[in-house]
C-alpha cells in the first residue's frame, strides 16, 4: 500500500471515530441490550418494538410517548446490518409468522443476533432546535438466548465454587439422582479419560435439560442446552464434581487425572467462551429490558418462583451498571437504564397488571439494591409487546366480571374467560395452598399487518422510558 493510500485509510478511520465521538456527545446512540430468560418472549418484543417505532409518526396510538404525542417523530427506517460479527436479526422470518394467515409466535433465539434502526425526530430542546431542524436517533438492539445469559454468574466462581454451588442447589432434586450416582461412581483421582467425561456430561446436560423444559430459570452452562457452534465439542465436555469427591486427592498425583481434565475444560469454557461473548456484547449496553414472565413463575409452585428469584438476583450481578455523564458515555458506556417488564400482561384482566408488576418487584428485589447502590434508574412496567386478546366486562349472575377474549395457543379453541387473579405479594406460603395458578398461553392475534401498528399493552411507555431522554 502506497504512502497516499495509507494516509488516506487513516483519515478515513479518523473521520469515522470522530463522528461516533460527536453522536455520543450528542446522545444520538442507544446501545439497547434486550435480555430475559427462555420463553420470556425477545423475539416477539424485538420484532413488535420495531414495529411500533415504525409507526410512532403515523398514529395516536402511544400517548404515553411524548415525542410521539406531541408529532416530533417524523419517521423511522431500518438500517443496514453492518456488523460482520453479528447475524442479522430475523425480522422479516418473525413478521411472516404473525402476520401469516394462521399466525404463530417467532421461533426463539438461537444465537447472536441484532437489528439497527434510524429514528429521526424534532428536538425539543431549544439548544438542539436552533442547531437543526431534525435530530437522528440510531437505536441498536442486540438479542441473545436466555440459556447463554445464564452462563454470565459463572464469571465470578472458580471451578471448585461453581460446583459445589451446583451440587447445594440441586442435590436433592429427582432428575439430578442419575448424575449424583454416576459422579459416586467414579474414580475422580484415575487416569484422564476423555470418553468419561463425555458420557458424563451427557448425562449432566440431560438432567439440564429436564430442569428447563420443567420451567426451571437457572441452567448451567447455558451452552449445555443451546450449544450453538460448540455442539460435540470437548469444551463442553465437563461437569461441576462436589468437593467431598476430592479433597483426599494425593500430594504427589500428577495432572494427568480426570478431575484435572474436568477442570481444565471448565476454565477453557469460562476464558474461551463465556468471557469473550461479555466483552464482546455487554460493554458497550447503555440501556437494558430484563423481560420477565411471572405467569409460569406462578403456573410452577413455589419451588419455580423461589428459582427465578436467585436467577434474577445473580443476574443483576453479571452487567456492568453506573450513572452516566457525556465524559464516561463517551470513553466507556455503562448501562444507565434498566426496564423490568412483566410479560404476557395480556394473559391477566387489566385488574391484574399492577400486581404483576408488584410481585416482580418483590422477585428483582435483590438487582434492585444493586441497581439502586450503582444510581441506576430502573422502572417496572406489565407489557404485552403484541397484545393476543381483549378484555372486556360481561354481567354473570347478576355480577359484573372482567374477562378476556382470546385463541387458546395448544388447541386453537376460542375462550371468554376470566384469568384468575396475580397476587401483589409472596410472603406466605399459604398462597401456593390456597390458589391452583394456570394462566393460559395464546395464539397471536389473527389479521396482523404489517403495515400497521400492532395492538399492544404499555410499549408506548418502553418507549419513552427507554429513548424519551435522548428525544428532547
Amino acid at each position: 500500500m502506497d504512502i497516499k493510500a495509507q494516509v488516506n485509510k487513516k483519515w478515513l478511520q479518523f473521520s469515522e471515530d470522530a463522528k461516533q465521538v460527536s453522536r455520543r456527545v450528542l446522545d444520538l446512540d442507544i446501545n439497547l441490550a434486550v435480555t430475559g430468560l427462555s420463553g420470556a418472549g425477545k423475539t416477539a418484543f424485538i420484532s413488535a418494538l420495531t414495529q411500533h417505532v415504525r409507526f410512532a409518526s403515523q398514529t395516536a396510538a402511544y400517548p404515553f410517548w411524548q415525542a410521539a404525542e406531541a408529532e416530533r417523530i417524523i419517521g423511522c427506517k431500518r438500517n443496514l446490518h453492518d456488523d460482520n460479527h453479528t447475524a442479522r436479526f430475523r425480522l422479516d422470518d418473525a413478521m411472516a409468522c404473525l402476520t401469516a394467515e394462521a399466525p404463530v409466535w417467532p421461533k426463539s433465539t438461537k444465537g447472536i443476533s441484532s437489528l439497527s434502526l434510524t429514528l429521526k425526530f424534532k428536538p425539543e430542546h431549544k439548544l438542539k432546535s436552533l442547531l437543526t431542524d431534525a435530530l437522528n436517533l440510531r437505536i441498536n438492539i442486540t438479542d441473545y438466548p436466555g440459556e447463554w445469559l445464564l452462563d454470565l454468574p459463572m464469571l465470578k466462581y472458580d471451578y471448585q465454587q461453581w460446583s459445589d454451588s451446583i451440587w447445594q442447589r440441586y442435590r436433592s432434586h429427582t432428575d439430578f439422582y442419575a448424575f449424583k450416582q454416576a459422579c459416586e461412581n467414579q474414580d475422580w483421582h484415575a487416569p484422564a479419560d476423555e470418553l468419561v467425561l463425555e458420557k458424563l456430561a451427557a448425562i449432566y446436560t440431560e438432567f439440564l435439560h429436564k430442569i428447563a423444559n420443567e420451567s426451571y430459570s437457572y441452567v448451567q452452562p447455558g451452552r449445555f442446552v443451546l450449544p450453538a457452534e460448540w455442539q460435540g465439542k470437548p469444551a463442553l465436555h465437563f461437569v461441576p464434581i462436589s468437593s467431598e469427591f476430592v479433597n483426599n486427592r494425593k500430594a504427589d498425583e500428577t495432572d494427568d487425572v480426570l478431575f484435572s481434565l474436568n477442570k481444565s475444560r471448565f476454565e477453557f469454557y469460562v476464558k474461551e467462551i463465556v468471557t469473550p461473548f461479555y466483552h464482546r456484547y455487554f460493554n458497550d449496553f447503555d440501556r437494558q429490558v430484563v423481560l420477565v414472565d411471572v405467569l409460569k413463575a406462578l403456573n410452577g409452585g413455589d419451588e419455580k418462583y423461589q428459582d427465578l428469584k436467585f436467577t434474577l438476583a445473580a443476574l443483576s450481578e453479571s452487567f456492568e451498571y453506573g450513572k452516566q455523564n457525556w465524559l464516561s458515555h463517551i470513553i466507556s458506556p455503562k448501562i444507565d437504564k434498566v426496564l423490568f417488564a412483566v410479560t404476557k400482561a395480556d394473559h391477566i384482566t387489566p385488574e391484574q397488571r399492577q400486581n404483576a408488576v408488584s410481585l416482580l418487584k418483590t422477585l428483582a428485589i435483590k438487582s434492585e439494591e444493586h441497581l439502586k447502590y450503582s444510581h441506576v434508574d430502573t422502572h417496572y412496567l406489565a407489557i404485552a409487546s403484541i397484545a393476543a386478546s381483549k378484555a372486556e366486562k360481561i354481567m354473570h349472575e347478576g355480577q359484573q366480571w372482567s374477562v378476556l377474549n382470546a385463541i387458546e395457543l395448544h388447541t386453537q379453541t376460542p375462550l371468554c374467560f376470566f384469568p384468575g387473579e396475580v397476587p401483589a405479594v409472596i410472603n406466605h406460603s399459604s398462597v401456593w395452598s390456597d390458589n391452583q395458578f394456570n394462566f393460559k398461553s395464546f395464539s397471536p392475534p389473527l389479521l396482523l399487518n404489517e403495515d400497521a401498528p400492532f395492538p399492544h399493552i404499555a410499549m408506548d411507555k418502553v418507549c419513552e422510558f427507554l429513548f424519551g431522554d435522548k428525544m428532547q
